[in-house]
């Protein structure tokens, strides 16, 4: 307790009664100084300990019962005890008004009433979700500048693994494992949308073969010859299939005697026949007479009378014995019997192949190519006008499209054109036509392909082929009419072939040479162009500190030697040495150099 204050009359006081504000009357064990507003001093009195509300001043508590409360009586301005309301239930609380309850419901709080009120356990309910006309499969997302979760469509734009761009019609959702997305991309509908696939021209009972040369699958036929249990190294006229049980494969080989199951060929004769053991089973050859078996009342030199086919009046007996078998043969012979002629007509010399060559171009260089592909028309094989007579040659098999298609596919140009051969064609001639693209198709080759040039092609390809303007007719029985039908072509391809040149001491070498000297000349010219795949690079009449520069690091370098061996012999590594450059356009050399004085000879480096 703060002293009181000490005045005028105060000093020189040392103990509490002596001082003026303090009044003290019968002082006993643990009282307290309680200030008299009325007597304006502090006086002694009793310290009295509060343990209950009955023991406070301001309550008036009288048989207080469960569930009471304590309420403020302004007569008495005392706090007393009464039952004023049921407290067990949330209903009976002055600033909650709930009706009507539901499975779920929740309090919610309504400022204008100033009420707790019930309400469903709705997502609209919540404060900081806004949601108007909702439809089916819609989300909440959150929008910062609202502060609010909205309702709106789910969309896989807005997934965090999506990265969708330029949404076009039928497109799909293709995983992208480098971005960890899915990403929007081309729908593949068809075989030819691969990009390892070259379907054209697709005719029934095809199938699709992996090509080595253009890395595609591409279309085409199965032949027996590619069948994996076949073995027919060459195909002759009526040649049969045989199983053969050693190798588990079928063997294409000439129909003979001898495969037959039930023959037994055994020193064969001429004129000897095939007769039917059976004991073994077997049809065997053996020689067979027949002199007087035919005609046996006959002389040997009676004559025909009167001779029919090709038993002619004058033959005798003896010829008609030594020149038949059977009287089968004698009949057949004079009734002239023979199979009839079956000989289909079909074309020869049918073909569409490039007039200009395959290409090399050196890299960095600009080339303006020309290109010509040419169809010959070919001629009938077998062919007959109705009467059985033979078509002319000069008929030509086929009549040309009106045009072709080129396709350059290219580094320096990836187009397509159509290009007409401008020419009148009839029936006789000319035998072939040509299809030219003279101009424009200038580019710059840029990559140092390999040798198959796949970099840089240009394909062509047939289109529309018109039937014949003559119809043919087999030999017998002449009543069926043929055309040639047709109508497709391999698709023939050019290559460019790129390379590199070869620099002797600073100079590129751009013509073909080959070696003079008569000590270590060898037969080969220089490789004055290097593709991405050669393997090795010849130099000849090569002076020994002169710097050979070469796309490639060799891990080889060879001397000519004419004088013993007449072959190439290996250099010790410790007479040569390597230096990486950098040409411009040509990118990295490697500049060999010699370090061993010897006469100049022809030289090769290989990888």
């Amino acid at each position: 307790m703060p002293l009181p204050f000490i005045g005028t009359d105060d000093i020189g006081a040392t103990k509490i009664p002596e001082l003026t504000d303090v009044a003290l009357n019968n002082l006993t064990n643990e009282q307290i100084l309680k200030y008299n507003s009325v007597t304006e001093k502090w006086e002694n009195s009793d310290n009295v300990t509060t343990n209950t509300l009955q023991d406070l001043t301001d309550t008036n508590i009288n048989n207080p019962q469960s569930a009471q409360v304590l309420s403020y009586d302004n007569l008495t301005s005392k706090w007393i005890n009464s039952t004023i309301l049921d407290l067990d239930t949330l209903e009976n609380l002055t600033d909650t008004n709930i009706s009507n309850k539901q499975e779920q419901d929740f309090l919610l709080y309504d400022s204008w009433s100033g009420k707790w009120l019930n309400a469903p356990s709705n997502l609209e309910n919540h404060k900081d979700i806004t949601i108007t006309t909702v439809g089916d499969n819609e989300v909440l997302k959150y929008n910062s500048t609202s502060g609010k979760w909205e309702n709106e469509p789910a969309r896989l734009a807005e997934c965090g693994d999506t990265n969708i761009s330029n949404l076009q019609n039928n497109q799909v959702l293709k995983y992208n494992s480098t971005s960890s997305k899915w990403e929007n991309a081309e729908r593949i509908d068809s075989l030819n949308e691969l990009g390892d696939v070259n379907v054209s021209t697709v005719t029934n009972n095809q199938v699709l073969k992996y090509n080595n040369s253009t890395n595609l699958w591409e279309n085409t036929f199965v032949n027996l010859t590619e069948l994996n249990d076949t073995n027919i190294p060459s195909l002759n006229e009526g040649d049969t299939l045989r199983y053969d049980s050693a190798t588990g494969k079928w063997l294409g080989e000439a129909l003979n005697l001898n495969n037959v199951d039930d023959v037994n060929i055994n020193s064969v004769a001429n004129d000897q026949v095939l007769k039917y053991n059976s004991s073994s089973g077997k049809w065997e050859n053996s020689s067979l007479s027949l002199s007087g078996a035919l005609f046996p009342n006959a002389g040997s030199t009676d004559e025909v009378k009167n001779g029919r086919g090709d038993i002619t009046t004058g033959t005798t007996i003896t010829d008609i014995r030594n020149n038949n078998s059977t009287l089968d043969d004698v009949v057949a012979k004079m009734l002239e019997l023979e199979a009839p002629l079956n000989l289909v007509p079909s074309t020869k010399g049918l073909s569409f192949v490039w007039v200009t060559s395959n290409t090399q171009i050196k890299l960095g260089s600009s080339y303006n190519s020309s290109h010509t592909a040419r169809f010959n028309r070919g001629s009938w094989d077998n062919a007959y006008d109705i009467t059985g007579t033979t078509i002319d040659q000069s008929s030509k098999a086929q009549n040309p499209p009106s045009s072709v298609t080129f396709t350059y596919s290219a580094t320096y140009s990836v187009s397509s054109q159509t290009i007409s051969h401008g020419q009148t064609i009839n029936q006789t001639s000319p035998n072939s036509v040509d299809f030219t693209k003279s101009s424009g198709l200038t580019g710059t080759y840029d990559t140092w392909t390999e040798s198959n040039g796949n970099d840089y092609n240009i394909t062509t390809t047939m289109t529309s082929v018109s039937p014949p303007t003559i119809t043919v007719y087999s030999k017998a029985p002449f009543a069926y009419s043929y055309n040639n039908t047709t109508n497709t072509y391999n698709t023939i391809t050019l290559k460019y072939y790129v390379y590199k040149p070869l620099f002797v001491n600073s100079v590129e070498i751009i013509s073909s040479y080959s070696g003079t000297s008569t000590t270590a000349n060898s037969p080969y010219p220089v490789t004055y162009r290097i593709y991405s795949n050669t393997n090795d690079v010849v130099v000849p009449d090569h002076v020994y500190n002169y710097v050979i520069s070469i796309p490639f690091s060799p891990t080889n370098v060879y001397i000519y030697d004419s004088a013993f061996s007449d072959d190439w012999i290996v250099e010790s590594t410790n007479d040569w040495f390597v230096n990486s450059i950098t040409r411009p356009t040509y990118g990295t050399y490697y500049d060999v150099t010699l370090t061993r004085n010897r006469t100049a000879g022809d030289i090769k480096l290989s990888k």
